[in-house]
């Protein structure tokens, strides 16, 4: 897996390492290095020689930054020019040092208020590229005025401009955009990936990011609380099916209940089988009405069918022999819903998956599934969670991070909030804590309706043959790259829900260990 960090670790790293003795200047210059050598390989071709390279400079370390890269540029025999945010007497500390390094080679300096915005308008058009330095990581407010204009000047040069440590106007924390926000082809990030590069308008906006290494410890050992991750992302070598024995049989691979499906919404019901079917269930029990399952039988093929009514009898014989459920998925709020939900949360001491319409009668009481001992996994969208915290999809939005985690206090369940990136949290090995890990393998082609349902049916699959946490780590990484493969041969629209599931299997046979 691969760390995530807040603003706030990334502080502590700095502080911790100046603290042992290394000097912040040799931090910035490290960092500046590092950004050089990306800039010269992603923008300049390799050859920065006779390049004009346009830099914006803000009133902190990361116009520190931008100043340590346009030193080392004029160096390589390109034509850096800096637009810094105030006159160089005003900056402070490193990047004040650097700013006067840069002067004393001769380098081309503008001071950028409102009247050198017209020159940077100019300058940023005929350069070969272009370096957002303007604010870090500590951004903490709307961006306005003067800072507006710079950001809104530099958008137009997106093809063609770096970003330091993360595009400026960007939450370091949440990935929303202050207002404005700049967009990257690159953002050279310093020590380790920031939260909000991965999360809401992160990922659009900073482009292809690269990690590089400016000579801050991140090994665990010894560092403060606050510098650990604050999340984990799931990449495919986290991942380890167990491979088939060869005298195995159906059930042995696991028989999956799927309680979903109502007029109407039968989709949703084959469309979670067919996802656990394709992520390897030996067998599929879809359940549902009784004026659903005719219409269920005229569709399936290899799924078998039951009727849930009368629910105080038929959901315990349902619940015989298998190894997880699905619930939820199409079902309806209605009353007999609800009851097909509490029966199956009640009697299951299995895995379950609790999805769509599973989640209605949680909204605003989370704390009632804290009963439940066996593994309970909640896979809601920002709307869905927005109602079963009481709080608006926007709030949730906001901080997907934060939201996740009180999804799973509140409820002991694991939360896989569903996104661009997925976040999933659930109790830490201490059962007091929250551990949070996120997938981001997916493709924006997964936007499409029944998506969500299949995920769930793989999720279910997998919960038959892995740990709970792993079981939905696999099954929104594997989801996630299934529609990835898709998108290479078609482009990013047009993917059907079934196709996810389709693909399933070719994913799956690569993680198999």
């Amino acid at each position: 897996m691969e760390p995530v960090y807040t603003p706030e670790a990334m502080r502590a790293f700095d502080e911790y390492a100046t603290a042992r003795g290394t000097p912040s200047i040799v931090l910035m210059e490290n960092a500046g290095r590092g950004a050089t050598e990306v800039l010269v390989r992603e923008l300049l071709a390799g050859q920065p020689s006779g390049k004009r390279v346009v830099l914006v400079a803000g009133r902190g370390n990361n116009g520190g930054d931008a100043f340590v890269v346009a030193r080392r540029l004029l160096v390589l025999g390109a034509i850096p020019e800096v637009f810094c945010r105030i006159p160089i007497s005003g900056l402070r500390g490193d990047a004040l040092t650097n700013a006067e390094a840069f002067a004393g080679l001769g380098g081309a300096l503008t001071t950028l208020d409102a009247e050198g915005l017209p020159r940077l308008s100019q300058a940023v058009a005929s350069a070969s590229a272009v370096v957002d330095g303007l604010f870090g990581t500590g951004l903490s407010r709307d961006v306005e005025g003067v800072d507006r204009d710079v950001i809104e000047c530099l958008l137009v040069a997106r093809d063609k401009l770096l970003a330091l440590d993360l595009p400026s106007g960007l939450c370091a924390r949440t990935g929303r955009t202050w207002g404005v926000c700049v967009r990257a082809r690159h953002t050279v990030t310093f020590v380790a990936e920031k939260l909000g590069l991965v999360t809401a308008e992160g990922r659009d906006a900073a482009g292809r990011v690269h990690v590089v290494d400016i000579g801050v410890p991140t090994d665990p050992k010894g560092l403060p609380r606050e510098a650990r991750p604050c999340a984990m992302r799931v990449v495919p070598s986290d991942v380890a099916l167990p491979a088939r024995r060869h005298a195995t049989h159906k059930f042995r691979e696991g028989h999956v209940a799927v309680v979903a499906g109502s007029p109407g919404k039968t989709g949703a019901a084959l469309l979670a089988a067919h996802g656990a079917a394709r992520a390897g269930a030996g067998a599929v029990t879809v359940a549902s009405f009784a004026d659903t399952v005719p219409s269920l039988d005229a569709r399936v093929l290899e799924a078998m069918t039951f009727v849930v009514e009368p629910v105080e009898s038929r959901v315990a014989e349902l619940l015989r022999g298998k190894s997880a459920v699905v619930l939820g998925p199409g079902l309806g709020r209605d009353a007999r819903a609800r009851a097909v939900v509490e029966r199956v949360l009640a009697l299951a001491e299995v895995p379950v998956v609790l999805d769509a319409d599973g989640l209605a009668p949680f909204e605003g009481r989370l704390d009632g599934l804290r009963a439940r001992r066996a593994p309970t996994f909640l896979l809601p969208h920002e709307g869905e969670l927005g109602r079963l915290l009481g709080i608006s999809s926007e709030a949730v939005v906001a901080d997907r991070f934060t939201r996740v985690r009180e999804a799973a206090l509140a409820s002991g369940a694991i939360v896989a909030l569903k996104g661009a990136c997925t976040f999933i949290a659930g109790a830490g090995a201490d059962r007091a804590s929250v551990e949070v890990s996120l997938v981001d393998a997916g493709h924006a082609a997964l936007a499409t309706a029944g998506s969500g349902d299949v995920l769930a049916g793989i999720v279910a699959a997998f919960a038959c043959v892995l740990a709970p946490r792993r079981a939905v780590e696999a099954g929104a990484l594997v989801h996630g790259l299934a529609g990835a493969e898709w998108a290479k041969a078609n482009g990013d629209r047009g993917l059907l829900a079934h196709e996810i599931g389709d693909r399933v299997p070719e994913i799956v046979r690569g993680l198999v260990r």
